[in-house]
């Protein structure tokens, strides 16, 4: 950064630039979202797997010590409903998993247009603090050169 006295220093796009870091705070919030439902759909579909591979283990379990066909029937349509949620909550997975790379670049694309509003504001202020110094020292020389002009000419007395 400069060391340069800012006051009087307006920067006209300030309301824009306040704009783009709420949409990069709203845009870290939703993905921080996803990600949070992401571990949570992750972690239901983890549970699903292994619940359908302990009913298939007691199923076939069953199956040798009492081959009945009817109570098999009944525990593999109830395998097919569990592999249907397990291959749903998959879907659920891959979905979210889309949806949390979308969020990461909608964030790198809100973070870039606030990074280059943040650089222009800073470039705008070097540039009015440089204009300032300018200015001041233009003065100062011209303040230095009617009191030299005013000091020498003799017709000034104090």
């Amino acid at each position: 950064m400069f060391n340069s006295d800012l006051r009087g220093f307006l920067y006209p796009l300030d309301p824009v630039r306040r704009q783009r870091q709420w949409q990069l705070e709203r845009s870290i919030a939703k993905l921080g979202e996803l990600r949070r439902q992401l571990v949570e759909c992750i972690s239901k579909r983890d549970s699903l797997a292994q619940g359908l591979e302990a009913q298939a283990a007691r199923t076939a379990e069953l199956w040798r010590t009492w081959p009945d066909p009817s109570t098999y029937s009944r525990f593999l349509s109830y395998l097919a409903v569990l592999q249907g949620r397990a291959q749903h909550a998959d879907l659920a997975v891959a979905q979210l998993k889309v949806q949390v790379e979308n969020a990461v670049q909608d964030c790198v694309r809100h973070q870039r247009r606030a990074e280059l509003l943040e650089r222009h504001r800073t470039n705008a202020a070097q540039f009015y603090a440089s204009e300032e110094a300018r200015r001041s020292a233009s003065e100062a020389d011209q303040d230095w050169s009617a009191r030299r002009h005013l000091g020498t000419s003799g017709s000034v007395r104090l």
